[in-house]
């Protein structure tokens, strides 16, 4: 090989592969590709290589980092929106969990204050029926023993 290859540019790495087939020069750490791939010869893919300027890199390189900067803020600001979605679903979600168990514990009662008012319209009925046997029995002893009476006296 005439020429040296320089360390690459974007990573620093000497791990090169050369692909005259294919005419390019390729980093093997980062992946990165000379800028003259495709060229017909060893010695101009080479050229291709070495020749860049660390101006030119430089200001590829703020490119880059600023197009993944704001990719960045973008997708900070898009996740900051879905955490913000996703607190409101969860609030609502948990207001109208709130409400169901508050119709609930509401239809618990109503059933509860209906079951109650049951057993306070039956409950004196009971007594009342309990009350009529007792006077009953009574009427029947107070019978008996006026018949038994009357039966004395004659």
């Amino acid at each position: 090989m005439s020429e040296q290859l320089k360390p690459c540019p974007w990573c620093g790495s000497n791990y090169l592969h050369t692909e005259w087939g294919l005419g390019e020069v390729r980093c093997k750490t980062c992946n990165a590709i000379g800028p003259n791939a495709g060229q017909r010869t060893q010695s101009s893919a080479i050229a291709g290589w070495n020749a860049r300027t660390d101006d030119s890199l430089r200001a590829q390189l703020a490119t880059v980092t600023a197009e993944r900067d704001k990719l960045q803020r973008d997708f900070d600001s898009a996740a900051d929106e879905v955490q913000r979605v996703l607190k409101e679903k969860h609030d609502a979600l948990a207001q109208r969990d709130e409400a169901r168990g508050l119709v609930n514990r509401f239809a618990k009662s109503r059933a509860r204050i209906a079951q109650m008012q049951c057993s306070l319209m039956t409950y004196p009925i009971e007594m009342i029926d309990e009350i009529d046997t007792e006077e009953r029995s009574i009427h029947e002893a107070l019978s008996e023993s006026a018949a038994r009476w009357a039966k004395e006296q004659a």
